[in-house]
């Protein structure tokens, strides 16, 4: 990467590049504790919206 890149750039790009890792992690964890509780299939597709949604919130 270009050495002369604005810091607060490369922490941005830095911190998007980690959105799908943390998706798919708060994603894991709902789907856990789901399944923990035997939600419905319905109710999972329903955590995974709401955390893309919380994560677009983040985001803007």
């Amino acid at each position: 990467m270009p050495s002369d890149r604005d810091p607060i750039s490369q922490e941005l790009l830095d911190k998007v590049a980690e959105l799908p890792r943390v998706r798919d992690e708060a994603v894991e964890r709902a789907r856990s504790r789901l399944d923990a509780h035997e939600i419905p299939p319905s109710a999972r597709e329903m955590a995974e919206h709401v955390v893309d949604r919380l994560l677009e919130e983040r985001l803007t």
